[in-house]
């Protein structure tokens, strides 16, 4: 009987936590492409491409910057020194990036994710050339 008490509590556990994580990245704001694009040009953000390295050098936004998850601390500083300007995270498709701002928001910084990655975004500001 005490086994299964404790596999249904680890089961909770594992549950409750799903729910945390799911709950906090639901506070991450999403932009759209445009809306990006519109504070970007503004001078009011800054995108980071959240990608892996090897990614970032194949095809990226032009004027983002490369902060791939494993170097979030090492480049945490350089990062504030943005000050008030919102971080605006993006990856393929948009699943990444809200990881990436909800991190970057925990550790005190304006961060948010646009909707649909670098695909959406090429193709909303393509359109217009």
């Amino acid at each position: 009987m005490t086994d299964q008490y404790y596999v249904l509590a680890v089961v909770g556990l594992v549950a409750l936590l799903v729910v945390i994580r799911k709950l906090r990245l639901r506070s991450v704001p999403r932009l759209s492409a445009e809306e990006a694009g519109q504070r970007v040009r503004r001078g009011e953000a800054v995108l980071l491409d959240v990608r892996q390295e090897a990614e970032f050098r194949a095809g990226h936004i032009q004027g983002a910057l490369s902060v791939p998850p494993m170097k979030f601390a090492a480049k945490l500083e350089e990062l504030k020194r943005h000050g008030r300007k919102e971080l605006i995270c993006y990856c393929n498709s948009g699943n990444r990036s809200v990881g990436a701002a909800a991190h970057l928001r925990k550790k005190g910084l304006n961060a948010s994710s646009l909707e649909g990655g670098i695909g959406e975004w090429n193709f909303v500001h393509r359109k217009r050339s």
